[in-house]
């Protein structure tokens, strides 16, 4: 018999929790054209989804610069593969990289690490309502921008919806940062009493000259502990946020 303890963690940083447009910009005139990129029906139908099959890749976005993405919203239909979150992976390419400046799991990017769905809000991220996936982190490029998700599981996701919110300026500031993302996972690892540990610590990092600034982390942890059949049974799910004024909140 396998008992079973699911952790996960989320850490925001004040110092990024205003990457969201501020209400004190609203009277203030900017030069650029705000754009949507989304899966509405080309035909000018309804069909305003698209399905994944087994190994399949979608781009989602893929558009000329100078951009800035300001609002990501996804969901994926609740009758998915299970734990689709897990099997669905998201990549984002700036400028013409051949390697992924993000590469995760889509539920570990929005802060779903367990591979189920939790409801939380947060400044940068939120699961709301239900399945409906946010991310505000801004992600500026250049001279192009490409988003990509990749089906890895068994069965086909259908009913596939995203819409990507995002401004197109004249020009970029020069110390203008790019959005990292990164995901590490270890399996085993020495995990608690016998038993197998897996670990996942998911950071958000903006690359600049200096270095790089931690914008967020999440850590997920799933601790299966070998045991007898004399063992009480017992199933435990533990989530803390942080928030900008230091307050923390239990789920």
């Amino acid at each position: 018999m396998k008992y079973l303890l699911y952790a996960i963690i989320f850490v925001f940083f004040p110092g990024f929790l205003g990457a969201q447009s501020s209400i004190d910009s609203l009277p203030q005139l900017h030069d650029y054209e705000s754009q949507r990129a989304s899966s509405y029906d080309r035909s000018g139908g309804n069909a305003d989804y698209r399905s994944l099959k087994p190994g399949e890749t979608l781009a989602i976005f893929d558009e000329d610069g100078p951009g800035e993405i300001r609002h990501i919203w996804t969901t994926l239909p609740p009758w998915s593969e299970a734990y689709h979150l897990k099997k669905v992976v998201l990549r984002m390419y700036w400028d013409g990289e051949a390697q992924p400046s993000v590469e995760a799991p889509i539920g570990d990017f929005f802060g779903l690490g367990l591979g189920t769905y939790t409801t939380f809000q947060s400044a940068l991220l939120a699961v709301a309502p239900d399945q409906a996936l946010n991310s505000y982190f801004p992600m500026p490029f250049g001279k192009h921008g490409r988003i990509t998700v990749t089906n890895e599981g068994s069965k086909e996701i259908t009913d596939y919806y995203w819409n990507i919110d995002w401004i197109k300026p004249a020009s970029l500031d020069p110390g203008v940062a790019y959005f990292h993302a990164q995901y590490r996972q270890c399996a085993p690892c020495q995990g608690w009493y016998r038993g197998i540990s897996t670990a996942m610590i998911f950071r958000k990092l903006a690359k600049t000259r200096a270095g790089s600034t931690n914008l967020a982390k999440a850590i997920t942890s799933f601790l299966r502990p070998l045991a007898t059949d004399n063992w009480p049974v017992w199933l435990s799910r533990f989530s803390r946020t942080s928030g900008a004024d230091g307050t923390k909140a239990m789920r």
